[in-house]
């Protein structure tokens, strides 16, 4: 056989072993010829605007399926039903059509109906609660679960379904006002024109005194009804998620139906207040310390919640320790019992992995005080704090923080058996990015258990470090001996707190859990607090206002009065809305507080919220812990320290430990502390369990910050119909406030998207303020 190279004369030869197979007496190969088309569709019927994906096989007169044949696609009418090339009908308008795939002049098809939703009528005369009604019509699916029945815009149950009747069963739960309500029908997509059909409900008003709060906890009972009235009345009401999970983020529907009143529209209209003249924190906070502390809240509290995975592991060789003769716990320890100019090694915890993870330094003592110990790295920067710093630092610790944290909080556990808490101050703490000082639980665990552990009470304080030569924070490298002495006002009471927080819980044979990561660091502001106090001759319950919140309560208050109690009331308006960015340029949060959670942090505890991370669980879990203090220190031995006391004391953690502590359900508590954040010496008259004693609330979170509110601003409502898609995370709120005349009988009811009950881990908390 010739081979041909490619030339004009190739079509021709192309030809030839066509021509030589016919002159050898051969047939041509012919291609198949198409002999049927079928057509199949996934449904019988479409509803209005759904589709279809028609499937087709070409065959030839064997049966055998033809795949590379083209195919045309025709509908019989337009109007009803479109086809596109590929096959995929659209439902235009009721009715039939023909659907026709066509290849080599044979032809399939398939009868498609296009159907609509009929609603014809609704049975009995007038719907009530607990009953059920039948409805009649065409179009509805023969499955139950395939329809969707709304009375009011109220789900209803289908319990029975044909293509041309439905039985409903209308729950007791039901919140719709008597009047005629829209009934509708939903199948797929398709929707049917409303009927209105009488109702009469059964619910009963509310009767709520001014001043007082009911909770509604069952799913069947999140309905209010604001019965009709000529009178001008407001109230206040939240929705409330009481999962102790900060990962927990629940969708809510709150749906009012108000017949006869106007529509008002679903946005976030807040109530928002003019701060009076010349009430700023701006004034007082430099954007620089607001910062540096958003960066260590976020550093330790990270630390808190690496060291729980410690714990558990650790705690039968932490008190087998305590157990140990002191000879060998001090061969265990590091022997941080000097002198003045003694030399001590110290291993300093890496953050990360607190309980593996170290370096070892070697420090000077400089100060020995009655109550504690301080120890300065010997490779610190120069420059760090003078022996009169330290001794002023040791006095104030000894004659001041000792004595409140211990009243407050408990006697701390002497490991090393020196009766004194060491303070190291070393640079090995500023090259861990962010953090300002910290307590490692692991130095409470026997170093067989926690290499890093100096088997004794230690805090670890960041050096002063004016060049910034071992910072890893970019431009908060440098770190002066005024910002040093700053931070220690906060950062010591706050510590400290730590130290007999783990210690304590060590101690205790019975303790099954330490505290969460909440409870560590909310009690730890509040010794920063109860510091303040002892510091400046205040004390608890005497509702303190703006003044002694941001400023101290003086015109020529100094810095570190101003400092015990800022960072907290800062914390707490973030979590009301508040942020602030890396540049100290303020804005407002959306969906705050309700999608943001003080129970867990956002990188461990996959708190997603939308408010300012890292400050999640220290001001406002604070807030919480100081107004159960106030509410109940006078039914508890010891008074307000004894209730905090307690707390440590207890052996589990979370809400178990409050509900074990106060005798009281969390979710009951949960609901009275919501409402006294908002409530709080804003409405006269409220009961004592909607106040805040030790703060007056209202008259701080008045203030503005770079004219951004610093307070809560709940979505104001009238009396009249409204829908609004809402949702709300672990341990939050979303506030509602309703007021208005004349109003006439109005629902509002709290479901789930598809119109279903919320979990039984939702409630509604309501107080009438007017």
């Amino acid at each position: 056989m010739k081979t041909f190279r490619p030339s004009r004369l190739w079509p021709a030869f192309a030809l030839l072993p066509i021509l030589v197979s016919a002159c050898d007496g051969e047939d041509p190969i012919e291609p198949a010829q198409v002999a049927d088309v079928e057509v199949t569709s996934p449904a019988e019927a479409l509803g209005i605007g759904e589709t279809a994906q028609l499937a087709v096989r070409v065959l030839d007169a064997d049966g055998n399926e033809l795949t590379d044949r083209a195919v045309t696609w025709q509908s019989s009418s337009d109007a009803v039903a479109t086809v596109s090339a590929t096959g995929l009908v659209t439902g235009v308008a009721a009715g039939a059509a023909t659907i026709t795939a066509t290849a080599e002049g044979e032809s399939g098809s398939v009868e498609l109906a296009v159907t609509s939703i009929l609603l014809g009528s609704v049975a009995p005369a007038t719907l009530q609660p607990g009953q059920t009604a039948t409805l009649t019509g065409e179009g509805f699916s023969a499955s139950p679960g395939g329809n969707v029945v709304t009375i009011g815009g109220e789900r209803v149950t289908v319990t029975a379904a044909t293509a041309t009747s439905l039985d409903v069963s209308i729950p007791n739960s039901v919140c719709l006002p008597t009047g005629n309500l829209d009934v509708v029908v939903r199948v797929g997509s398709q929707t049917s024109t409303a009927i209105s059909h009488p109702f009469q409900s059964s619910a009963a008003p509310l009767q709520i005194p001014v001043g007082e709060l009911t909770l509604f906890t069952a799913p069947a009972d999140h309905c209010l009804r604001f019965g009709a009235t000529a009178a001008n009345e407001s109230y206040v009401f939240g929705i409330q998620s009481t999962s102790q999970s900060a990962a927990n983020l629940t969708p809510v529907q709150v749906g009012a139906v108000a017949p006869g009143a106007a529509t008002t529209a679903s946005l976030l209209t807040p109530l928002r207040r003019s701060s009076p003249a010349g009430r700023s924190p701006a004034l007082q906070i430099d954007t620089r310390t607001r910062e540096r502390w958003r960066r260590h809240r976020e550093a330790e509290s990270r630390l808190r919640r690496d060291e729980r995975r410690t714990y558990a592991e650790g705690l039968a060789a932490a008190r087998a320790l305590r157990r140990a003769p002191r000879d060998v716990v001090a061969a265990q320890a590091a022997a941080i019992d000097p002198e003045v100019g003694d030399t001590v090694n110290i291993r300093v915890p890496l953050l990360g992995n607190s309980c593996t993870q170290f370096v070892s330094i070697e420090t000077v003592a400089r100060v020995v005080g009655e109550n504690s110990v301080w120890l300065e790295d010997v490779d610190n920067p120069a420059g760090g704090f003078t022996l009169d710093d330290l001794q002023s630092l040791s006095d104030r610790f000894d004659d001041g923080i000792y004595e409140v944290n211990t009243a407050w909080f408990g006697e701390p556990s002497d490991l090393d058996g020196n009766s004194k808490i060491a303070i190291v101050i070393t640079k090995e703490v500023n090259k861990q990015e962010s953090v300002l000082g910290f307590v490692a639980a692991a130095d409470l665990f026997p170093p067989e258990t926690c290499p890093s552990s100096d088997a004794g009470e230690i805090y670890y304080a960041r050096a002063v470090d004016e060049e910034g030569e071992f910072g890893e924070d970019g431009d908060y490298d440098e770190y002066t001996a005024e910002d040093a002495r700053l931070d220690a006002v906060q950062l010591i009471p706050h510590e400290f707190t730590h130290i007999i927080q783990f210690g304590r819980r060590i101690e205790d044979p019975d303790a099954t859990d330490f505290p969460s990561v909440w409870e560590l660091e909310g009690q730890a502001v509040l010794g920063e607090e109860v510091n303040g106090h002892a510091a400046t001759g205040r004390s608890g319950g005497q509702n303190y206002e703006f003044d002694v919140a941001f400023t101290g309560a003086s015109g020529d208050a100094i810095p570190s009065e101003i400092a015990y109690y800022v960072d907290g009331f800062l914390d707490i308006a973030i979590y009301f809305g508040l942020n602030i960015d890396g540049e100290g340029v303020t804005f407002r949060t959306e969906n705050a507080p309700e999608q943001c959670s003080w129970l867990g942090r956002r990188e461990q505890e996959n708190n997603d919220g939308p408010c300012l991370p890292g400050r999640e669980v220290y001001g406002t879990s604070w807030s919480f812990l100081r107004w159960a203090t106030d509410q109940f220190a006078a039914v508890t031995p010891g008074g307000a320290q004894g209730f905090n006391r307690a707390l440590i004391d207890d052996n589990q953690s979370g809400f178990a430990t409050i509900q074990n502590v106060t005798g009281t359900p969390m979710n009951v508590l949960l609901s009275q502390w919501a409402a006294t954040l908002w409530l709080d010496d804003r409405v006269p008259g409220m009961e004592a369990r909607l106040t805040m004693p030790s703060w007056n609330y209202h008259d701080i979170f008045q203030a503005t910050l770079d004219d951004q509110p610093l307070e809560i601003e709940p979505r104001e409502r009238t009396f009249s119909t409204f829908t609004d898609d809402i949702a709300v995370r672990g341990g939050s709120s979303a506030y509602y406030a309703i007021t208005g005349a004349s109003r006439p009988d109005t629902y509002i009811r709290f479901r789930r998207e598809n119109g279903q009950e919320l979990s039984s881990g939702m409630q509604v908390w309501v107080v009438r303020t007017q």
